[in-house]
């Protein structure tokens, strides 16, 4: 990780380096290689210190000082320094691997943040109470390279029919010069094979007849393309076999603020049960991840820039990649105003205050437009806001996790190897114990309809007012009787804990999953659990 890191803060300086023609002092970052081994900061701070003044006039004495000390993840400083000072540094001291300017960054999200604030319900009044004192890093290694249509346009122009638009399918002389209508039959031949079908026979644009619910922007560089649903697609046809010389135009893309209903749940979102485990229910959450613009990797390909532009260093992105960083800001978010969560903890605020109703004020719903189950969308859709205050909390703890391990089969060697501790699990491990681990969700994998009540348990934490009582409201699924003992839970103090059982009977239901959840509410916070019981 440091080595990764090291080789982050090379690229960085060399993207950052920058050179001006006053003598302004100016923040800088001075990058002094790996962490800190010894741990004596402040021999490190008077090193800095030191080097400074080394650098800068007696008469400014003033500027020796640190902005900000590194000894974490790196060693290093930021001082105000001008450029004269900045190069002194970085050619007099072998130690000083680069010095690069400290620049200010502003921020660019708008459409996410406005999107989950109004789906929030409180307003953007309690984002304030944040503070800023957190920073964000991730790391990624899946990618989804699809993209957005630019805004180009065909002019109006006579229309040719075409299937698929696979190679070698068209007759170049019939279609050049006009606007392809595709419809699309064969899966195989992505959208990009008909674009580039399309454009090397010299057509003026492409209307894709396709199911639209299941497909994410297209990036079709500067040849005009379409993609329309099956029943805009019927229109189409209809006006084609009406008239002797049908004609089209293909408009620019158009920015669309406040689409209903929305949320849904993309078609490329990963559905449960989880494939580890179904003691666990998987996902947890959603979170923005369709058309998000985001930096990107310029394209080089031909027919994907217009003649005298640059390329682009942004693009519009869809997948999990782009619901990942939305998650880790809004936790970065909630960290700020609460310095003592652990991550899990964040979590279950994220989790138990989840929306679940679109801006329609209907349940939210899959790409197929039925209702979202919790196996689709988790606990809901994140709402940094509410999430900043959710009353209770679940804490997952590294016990926990060890417990999991344990009931998922490793043995106690391989843990104490992993954890290194001198952990033992417990004599009567077994994957429905799985479900019992203190986690924001309940999921049960099997539950036999001819067996007594299963009983699963859960401890939370008030991490709201200090004298409080939470009372418990169910909803259940059908067939399957689900009792909560007890029922009101009194809190004294903050940060004090409380345990639950809930009781699950499958004695009347049918076969398969069953949805429902179980909400404690003290009159201001509503603490809502999610779970899924398959019943066999």
């Amino acid at each position: 990780m440091a080595k990764i890191l090291q080789f982050l803060f090379f690229v960085f300086a060399s993207l950052s380096l920058c050179v001006t023609s006053n003598q302004v002092a100016e923040p800088y970052v001075i990058y002094m290689g790996s962490t800190l081994q010894d741990g004596d900061h402040e021999a490190l701070q008077a090193a800095h210190l030191q080097m400074l003044s080394s650098v800068i006039p007696s008469e400014e004495k003033e500027r020796v000082s640190l902005m900000q000390s590194y000894h974490h993840t790196f060693k290093g400083f930021s001082a105000m320094l001008t450029e004269k000072e900045a190069a002194l540094l970085s050619a007099g001291y072998d130690e000083v691997v680069s010095v690069f300017r400290d620049q200010m960054l502003q921020l660019h999200t708008t459409r996410s943040w406005d999107f989950l604030d109004a789906e929030s319900g409180i307003g953007p009044r309690l984002r304030h109470k944040a503070s800023n004192d957190i920073i964000i890093g991730i790391i990624d290694t899946e990618s989804y390279p699809l993209v957005f249509g630019r805004d180009v346009a065909a002019e109006s122009t006579p229309v040719s029919e075409a299937s698929n638009c696979y190679p070698g399918s068209i007759d170049t002389d019939k279609v050049a010069g006009k606007i392809i209508v595709c419809v699309n039959t064969d899966p195989t031949v992505t959208r990009r094979i008909k674009k580039l079908v399309a454009e090397g026979s010299r057509a003026k644009g492409l209307i894709l007849i396709d199911d639209v619910e299941k497909e994410v922007p297209f990036d079709s560089g500067i040849f005009p393309f379409s993609q329309v649903g099956n029943e805009v697609g019927a229109q189409i046809f209809k006006y084609i076999n009406s008239t002797k010389k049908p004609t089209a135009v293909i408009l620019p893309s158009e920015d669309i603020k406040e689409f209903k209903p929305a949320p849904i749940v993309a078609y490329f979102s990963a559905r449960g049960p989880g494939g580890l485990t179904e003691g666990i229910l998987k996902p947890d959450l959603m979170a923005p991840g369709v058309s998000i613009l985001a930096a990107a990797i310029p394209s080089s390909d031909i027919g994907t820039v217009p003649a005298g532009k640059k390329p682009s260093n942004f693009a519009v992105k869809s997948g999990t990649s782009m619901a990942c960083p939305h998650v880790a800001g809004a936790g970065a978010f909630v960290k700020t105003s609460h310095p003592r969560w652990s991550p899990s903890m964040i979590r279950s605020a994220f989790m138990t205050t989840a929306i679940t109703t679109n801006n329609l004020g209907k349940p939210l719903t899959s790409n197929s437009g039925a209702t979202a189950s919790f196996h689709e969308m988790g606990a809901g859709e994140i709402s940094p806001l509410r999430a900043l205050s959710p009353g209770l909390v679940f804490e997952t703890t590294a016990e926990d996790y060890l417990h999991f391990l344990c009931h998922y089969g490793y043995k106690n060697q391989a843990i104490r190897s992993i954890s290194g501790t001198n952990f033992s699990c417990p004599s009567n491990s077994s994957p429905d114990l799985i479900s019992s681990i203190n986690y924001p969700s309940i999921s049960i994998a099997k539950l036999e309809s001819k067996q007594t009540m299963r009983a699963i348990s859960r401890t939370v934490t008030n991490v709201g007012p200090p004298n409080s009582t939470y009372t418990a409201t169910m909803d259940a699924p059908n067939g399957i009787k689900v009792k909560v003992s007890p029922e009101r839970l009194t809190f004294t103090r903050r940060w004090m804990k409380a345990s639950y059982q809930i009781s699950f009977d499958a004695k009347s239901a049918s076969k398969g999953y069953g949805y429902g959840s179980l909400t404690w509410s003290d009159g201001a916070h509503t603490v809502r659990t999610v779970f899924a019981v398959n019943v066999v």
